[in-house]
């Protein structure tokens, strides 16, 4: 008999998975079982869950359950059916990225800091190319976003010439704690 182990879902896309055993990657695919008791696409794995399972084939993981999350980021899908899509679980803080330029939505911030807060983690704001922008510019940003987060929310600003960017993060980088980066697709692929 094999016996089971607790590994952790880093990969999930179209049923395929990977997961994070004993600090080696291993290819995962869902058991039947698990696949037909769940109820709904959401009972099953998402990144950042600690699935139960067992190795089979030397190199390869059979999921059989996950372990109860702690926290649970979900988006409503864009689609005319208005299912609840889950996206990861587990993660204790998600940065919010958003520029200092025309990029910048107070209606968007607000959306992504509603899923923060109803997910469990704890959400920062980074607010990028602060580099481009002058000193009053920047503090328009600013108070728009305390004027959206109730100024409840830290705030982390990044640009080629902003000095211990790497201290900003680091409270919230602690061995044990997922942390994901939540960005609109404009942002990500601008320079």
């Amino acid at each position: 008999m094999q016996t089971q182990q607790t590994a952790f879902l880093i990969f999930q896309s179209q049923g395929h998975y990977k997961v994070l055993l004993n600090h080696q990657e291993l290819t995962a695919t869902i058991s039947g079982r698990y696949r037909h008791l769940a109820e709904s696409t959401n009972d099953l794995p998402v990144v950042g869950d600690q699935v139960t399972g067992v190795i089979y084939d030397t190199d390869y993981f059979q999921i059989q359950g996950h372990l109860p999350r702690h926290t649970l980021i979900q988006r409503h899908n864009s689609n005319k059916q208005q299912r609840i899509q889950t996206l990861a679980a587990n993660i204790a803080t998600i940065f919010i990225v958003t520029s200092a330029n025309q990029e910048f939505s107070e209606a968007r911030l607000q959306r992504y800091l509603t899923m923060a807060w109803d997910s469990g983690a704890t959400p920062v704001i980074v607010l990028s190319k602060t580099d481009l922008v002058s000193d009053s510019e920047l503090t328009i940003f600013l108070d728009a976003i305390a004027s959206v987060t109730f100024d409840s929310v830290p705030v982390i600003t990044t640009g080629q010439t902003a000095s211990n960017v790497a201290a900003a993060f680091k409270p919230y980088l602690t061995a044990g704690q997922w942390v994901t980066l939540l960005a609109h697709p404009a942002l990500v692929n601008q320079p």
